[in-house]
């Protein structure tokens, strides 16, 4: 009796989503990103709604929900009618991040999420004001042992993956430095450029155009591959005689946990198809980011190495739970 209850119930979904996911889309489509607008991936999302609209043959508008770490954007997103019509783009923060961070979330990302893939692995940059007194990442860290505690260093906010990655680059090189967390990756930067901090970590879309105005240093990137948009810049692991040290962030596309796996199926072949045309994949290669197209099963397997790879780094660097 039990065996048919659940083929009858099994029956109905289908039934119920199959007209559905045959007329995906025939309405607008919202992208939510859990961050302030001007952001990394506040930027690649709206890079991507762009091509993907005209795959998808529907309009395609984004939407920023900021606030509390991304936690504000991903609990909106697990709510809504899992339709294919409200997709998050987010990253590796609210994702891998938050689940050792936070002794308590509103989100389960494994449970209360269906992947529809990773759009690529954005590295993140070590970089000082252009005035900075060190020239490289040895003169840096050098100059941070033989000034405990004097050293700040901004980020976007606690628990973003910028932030994480300095406390890993403290631990890994035995530094004392203090974190001063800001409203978004802008501020931050503004922050760094006025003075208020003397470092940062933040990626391409945000360091590449300081850099080329001449207003901050790159010392050195996170990812141990190094970057596609910055070959030139060593890695961390290299620079600063750090053997395995790797950290990058990640942009991912997710919808609600029970969204009918045809609607998946198309969004996912419409991301793939934007992630590989040229002008797309120049486009976010310029911005720093090193497309890597992920199937929804390797995505949901990459999230969950991810998850406990930056739960090691939150325990070892010892951060405190929020």
């Amino acid at each position: 009796m039990k065996r048919m209850i659940l083929a009858a119930w099994a029956l109905l979904f289908v039934f119920c989503h199959a007209p559905q996911a045959q007329t995906y889309p025939d309405r607008m489509i919202q992208f939510v990103v859990p961050y302030p607008a001007g952001q990394t991936t506040d930027v690649i999302a709206r890079v991507i709604a762009e091509d993907m609209k005209e795959s998808l043959n529907a309009k395609i508008f984004v939407e920023n929900k900021g606030g509390a770490g991304g936690i504000i954007g991903m609990n909106f997103v697990k709510s809504a009618a899992p339709d294919g019509y409200t997709v998050l783009v987010t990253a590796s923060g609210p994702t891998a991040i938050n689940p050792s961070l936070y002794k308590s979330l509103p989100y389960d990302v494994l449970k209360d999420f269906t992947p529809v893939g990773l759009i690529g692995i954005v590295p993140q940059f070590i970089i000082a004001k252009s005035s900075s007194p060190p020239n490289t990442l040895a003169e840096l860290i050098a100059y941070a042992k033989a000034n405990p505690g004097k050293l700040n260093y901004g980020s976007g906010g606690i628990g973003l993956t910028n932030h994480l990655t300095m406390e890993m680059f403290k631990h890994a090189a035995g530094l004392d430095m203090v974190h001063v967390p800001f409203r978004g990756a802008s501020q931050a930067m503004q922050g760094l450029l006025g003075g208020d901090v003397e470092l940062m970590v933040e990626s391409g879309p945000v360091v590449i155009p300081q850099m080329n105005q001449g207003s901050i240093k790159v010392y050195a990137t996170g990812s141990r591959n190094g970057s596609t948009a910055l070959p030139d810049i060593p890695t961390v692991e290299k620079a600063g005689q750090l053997p395995g040290f790797d950290a990058a962030s990640w942009p991912v596309m997710l919808v609600p946990a029970n969204t009918p796996p045809e609607i998946v199926e198309k969004l996912h072949k419409a991301l793939a198809k934007s992630l590989t045309k040229p002008k797309t994949k120049s486009h976010l290669e310029t911005l720093g980011v090193d497309i890597k197209v992920l199937s929804p099963t390797q995505t949901q397997a990459f999230i969950k190495e991810e998850i406990d790879r930056w739960g090691k780094v939150i325990r070892d660097a010892r951060v405190p739970l929020n």
